[in-house]
């Protein structure tokens, strides 16, 4: 975070995904699939940046007793490819679980010709069921941490809420005080 502003990409220079058995032997230079990272190695990556950042302005502005309206804009990356995350939302989907995939871009009318030119170019016509359910879990598990990240933003939001909702209780209170006492001594 620099200015107010997060930097695409930042801190994960030096995360590095782990390669899955399922994957292993599979053409990854043009893969849209990175997988499974370490635990908080994407902790300094640009969504947890731009969180982060989200959060501590809330923090900040929940100091500050006459703070004015404001826009929050924390935009996130996830889930976008490449697809890859850290625990423990990598392991949260059961890969033995998911619903059966929707048909092949080849036996569907109607699709854009680049869908065909991408699973050629991805040689995703030789995938097993098992690593397209990888490709599908890691996915989901980035949903996961979208929610997560989305839900840290929405409860610091809600507290500041709740205070000053409080704090504005707390001052109608004293001023009902304030107005019974000038009542009763009239």
């Amino acid at each position: 975070v620099e200015g107010g502003k997060v930097h695409f990409g930042a801190g994960m220079e030096s995360a590095r995904p782990e390669c899955v058995p399922v994957m292993q032997g599979v053409d990854n230079r043009y893969s849209f699939y990175l997988g499974r990272f370490p635990e908080h190695s994407l902790d300094e990556s640009f969504d947890w940046n731009c969180v982060n950042a989200a959060l501590a302005y809330l923090e900040e502005r929940s100091r500050q007793p006459d703070a004015k309206p404001f826009f929050l804009y924390c935009t996130l990356s996830f889930p976008h490819p490449p697809y890859g995350c850290e625990e423990p939302w990598y392991s949260l989907i059961d890969r033995d679980k998911l619903p059966p995939r929707r048909p092949d871009v080849e036996t569907l009318e109607g699709k854009a010709e680049i869908l065909r030119d991408i699973r050629a170019k991805q040689d995703l016509q030789n995938w097993e069921e098992k690593q397209y359910n990888e490709v599908r879990a890691v996915y989901l598990g980035m949903v996961a941490r979208f929610d997560h990240q989305l839900g840290l933003v929405l409860d610091k939001l809600k507290q500041q809420i709740l205070s000053e909702s409080a704090a504005k209780q707390e001052d109608s209170k004293l001023e009902i005080s304030r107005l019974r006492r000038r009542i009763g001594e009239m």
